[in-house]
């Protein structure tokens, strides 16, 4: 049950956001690098008409493509704390199944041994004579007279 929840909720949500933190980091890369073609050879208002100085534009989309990457980094280390947080939670539950589970099974033990050794000696009683209807030849066995 606990390892179902980590692999069913937990551990869907961090492939999750992995993909999400790839898809964002190739989105800014080819944002960054459209940004930077815009700005070398695209007709725009910060260009003044005929275009930014290409240093100006490969800084600015590498700018871009920098911060994307760290967003992302950022973003997969979130997930990843979340994910040990919630593996500890669920082991942190396992622990407290186990031990009460144990508990029971070492109870119920008890009580079936007590209830074996009670039916042990009637069993013995009744082979050793205490009660009638038992042959001679079973009560000499015994070693005991028992009650005739």
């Amino acid at each position: 049950m606990r390892r179902s929840q980590l692999t069913r909720h937990t551990t869907t949500r961090l492939h999750r956001d992995a993909q999400n933190a790839v898809l964002g980091t190739f989105g800014g890369m080819f944002g960054g690098a459209g940004l930077g073609w815009w700005l070398a050879f695209g007709e725009s208002a910060m260009s003044l008409g005929a275009g930014s100085e290409a240093g100006t534009a490969l800084g600015a989309g590498a700018l871009v493509v920098v911060a994307s990457v760290r967003w992302a980094v950022g973003k997969w280390e979130r997930a990843k704390r979340h994910w040990v947080d919630d593996a500890n939670r669920v082991s942190e539950g396992l622990k407290r199944d186990l031990k009460v589970r144990t508990k029971t099974t070492l109870q119920w033990t008890r009580l079936m041994s007590s209830i074996g050794h009670t039916a042990g000696m009637h069993r013995e009683k009744y082979r050793c004579g205490s009660y009638n209807g038992i042959s001679r030849a079973e009560k000499a066995r015994c070693g005991t007279r028992g009650r005739s």
